[in-house]
């Protein structure tokens, strides 16, 4: 049985159709929906002090606030938290300690051919590291754009 369901944000279009099938996975599941967004700022720039880092968390729940609730409509059983951290090991051990069913993650597009470089980094440690199955989700521009093309679709 699903009960939760774990989405991680990047704040990018390809969390927008990430987070349109979640929502849809949790309604058909009646699954609650943990969505979590990971700042690496630090990973990035050690330098980086507790204050910034406060910072960066306000902007990002401000963020969530002004883009994303508005997509989940009439959803409310989503619960959304902002954690500091390497993304694929905050991840993988948010949804262990949640006990996700799944998680559900947007996948990238590079230039006109679908390929492995659709997986970023992310997505190849969470293969690794996860301790529940990953649904990759395409980014529908990219379908669009294939379509235009005269191209058939990837999935």
């Amino acid at each position: 049985m699903v009960k939760r369901i774990l989405l991680p944000l990047k704040f990018s279009h390809v969390s927008d159709d990430a987070i349109d099938m979640a929502i849809k996975m949790a309604e058909c599941c009646e699954a609650r929906l943990h969505i979590l967004h990971v700042l690496d700022h630090r990973l990035r720039n050690p330098e980086v002090t507790d204050g910034q880092i406060a910072e960066f968390t306000r902007a990002a729940e401000r963020q969530f606030q002004e883009e994303y609730i508005p997509l989940l409509g009439d959803f409310k059983n989503f619960y959304f938290n902002c954690w500091e951290g390497d993304i694929a090991m905050e991840t993988a051990k948010f949804a262990e300690s949640i006990g996700a069913s799944f998680i559900v993650l947007g996948c990238h597009t590079k230039g006109e051919r679908p390929s492995l470089t659709r997986l970023g980094e992310v997505a190849m440690a969470l293969f690794q590291w996860t301790p529940c199955p990953v649904m990759l989700v395409p980014y529908k521009l990219h379908q669009q754009a294939a379509t235009a093309q005269g191209q058939k679709p990837s999935a």
